[in-house]
């Protein structure tokens, strides 16, 4: 995926336009930059001695010829600088602002083109440039330019900016390369085309474990420290705004701390929902989001979007039945459905077939709780409800259905367990224990109890060969896998005790393998159903 950059222009006190341009620089295998045309008052500083790359440069696949570009990359202290011009900008996806004080740089994540301005002159092989005297931000953030090695610097009068690794990868998220054969490679929506994207946020912290977050779209939607949900463009974390004020949970140990909410995405939908007061006297809140604020409140307790359909449950504080509704794409309002004897619950298994929604549920007679919650089938139509399967749910109640008509569920005994949808007893498909399981189209996954890796039904034989962080010992043992499907793409997520300070967690998304040190309540990971969220928790 390729990036827009858009620059400003806006008149200065004499009523004269301030050409914005910007180059960019890279730490010995870094190259972008963005467009400015220094304004009135900010003088150049000292002069610096610059050479052109003997390397080659490839930026998202464009290979850049020097010799006889206008405005040619050029090299100081081992740091690679390339000036953009207007096109440049749009080529590389970062927007530039001038407001007559300070130079802003921001990411877009728009599409651009790529043009270059071309001299009739050959360039030499050494120049000098000057240190550019101005305030620059990159993403909000003020860099001081005297304290740093490689600053600004100005060269045939554009503003050349040093992409170190805190600007290619930290702000800018580029991925990057540098090679004898290859020379230096800069690909700006790399981490986007792999599905990974890290990102810097200030989320709340509950003890040692995370706030709510989930992504959509273009945006990312947090639980901040005030009490508020936010949201926020993924390319531009920083331009976060508040979009629902969470209230004082009465129940919460000191009578002032926020309700703890839960974000959820589905459908490429986002959705909000909390409990605030006792479990009996309480109340349940639900909702829709979007990027501005709260689309819709929704019945029940939480919603699910599944099939083309809106599923919602009341299943906070005291349990009661008829609590299931289900509202079709197009359809204005939520109806009741299900059987009204039965308490349903989301846990982790929900799934629509057709006409047919399957969910667990455990029965409420004459004034009893049934012991066992069952699989069952919902007719979204006609409200006839089936149970499906013969052997009740363990604790851990998530279920798929497979492509070959069955429901895979866990029983008690933490035994995987097949179910015809058509007839038949349940059949034990695994001898094994497990902790937890999955099932794509392609195979059938497990975590067994006794070990905690994840491994293949097929073969029987671990998912992925992990890689050993330094300091990993046998009596470090890791703690279970978690296994999700979304979008039948299979996501694992295994983290291992390094050392009593730090963690390597390894996260499976699809085919893709990535691995990241990490230390207690520093950072987690969410997905899409499509792509992986790195956040990065930060003050």
């Amino acid at each position: 995926m390729s990036c827009t950059v858009s620059v400003y222009y806006r008149r200065g006190r004499r009523g004269v336009l301030s050409h914005l341009c910007v180059g960019l620089a890279v730490l010995c295998l870094s190259a972008a930059a963005l467009c400015f045309w220094p304004a009135a008052g900010h003088a150049a500083g000292r002069t610096v001695n610059v050479t052109l790359p003997s390397f080659g440069v490839t930026l998202n696949g464009r290979v850049i010829n020097n010799a006889y570009r206008k405005y040619p990359l050029i090299v100081y202290k081992d740091i690679t600088y390339f000036p953009m011009t207007y096109a440049d900008c749009r080529f590389l996806g970062v927007e530039t602002e001038w407001d007559g004080n300070a130079l802003y740089v921001e990411t877009t994540g728009k599409p651009g083109e790529f043009a270059e301005e071309r001299s009739k002159t050959a360039n030499r092989s050494a120049y000098t440039a000057s240190a550019a005297d101005l305030p620059i931000y990159v993403n909000g953030r003020l860099y001081a330019q005297d304290e740093s090695a490689w600053p600004f610097l100005s060269f045939r009068d554009i503003t050349y900016f040093p992409l170190i690794w805190q600007y290619t990868y930290t702000e800018f998220r580029w991925a990057n390369s540098f090679g004898a054969a290859s020379g230096l490679v800069i690909d700006s929506g790399a981490q986007w085309e792999s599905g990974i994207l890290s990102i810097d946020l200030p989320l709340k912290m509950w003890g040692d474990s995370f706030g709510a977050c989930a992504f959509a779209g273009d945006t990312v939607y947090y639980e901040g420290r005030d009490g508020k949900i936010y949201s926020a463009p993924l390319n531009a974390p920083r331009k976060a705004k508040a979009v629902y004020d969470l209230p004082i949970d009465p129940a919460s140990v000191d009578g002032a701390s926020f309700a703890r909410p839960e974000l959820r995405t589905e459908d490429g939908k986002v959705f909000l929902a909390y409990h605030a007061g006792g479990a009996t006297m309480g109340a349940d809140y639900s909702f829709l989001l979007g990027p501005d604020g709260v689309i819709e409140t929704l019945p029940g307790s939480a919603a699910r979007a599944v099939g083309g359909r809106l599923i919602a449950v009341q299943h906070f504080g005291m349990p009661f039945t008829a609590n299931l509704w289900a509202r079709a794409d197009g359809e204005d309002a939520f109806r009741q459905v299900g059987d009204p004897d039965l308490y349903y619950a989301f846990s982790d298994g929900i799934a629509v077939r057709g006409d047919e929604l399957f969910i667990v549920a455990k029965y409420y007679a004459d004034g009893v709780w049934a012991n066992d919650a069952y699989v069952y089938r919902v007719n979204l139509n006609t409200g006839a409800t089936a149970r499906v399967t013969d052997k009740p749910q363990g604790e851990q109640r998530r279920f798929y259905i497979g492509d070959d008509d069955a429901v895979y569920y866990l029983d008690e005994d933490h035994l995987i367990r097949r179910q015809s949808l058509a007839d038949g007893p349940a059949k034990t498909v695994l001898a094994e224990a497990v902790s937890d399981f999955a099932l794509t189209s392609e195979d059938l996954y497990y975590v067994p109890k006794s070990q905690g890796m994840p491994y293949r039904l097929s073969d029987r034989r671990p998912l992925t060969e992990l890689p050993e962080p330094a300091g990993y010992a046998p009596a470090n043992a890791p703690g279970d896998a978690e296994l999700q499907v979304w979008n039948d793409v299979l996501r694992a997520t295994l983290v291992v005790p390094a050392t009593p300070e730090s963690y390597a967690a390894h996260v499976l998304q699809g085919r893709q393998m990535f691995s990241q040190w990490t230390s207690p309540g520093t950072s987690l990971t969410c997905t899409d159903g499509a792509r992986l969220l790195l956040i990065n928790v930060i003050e």
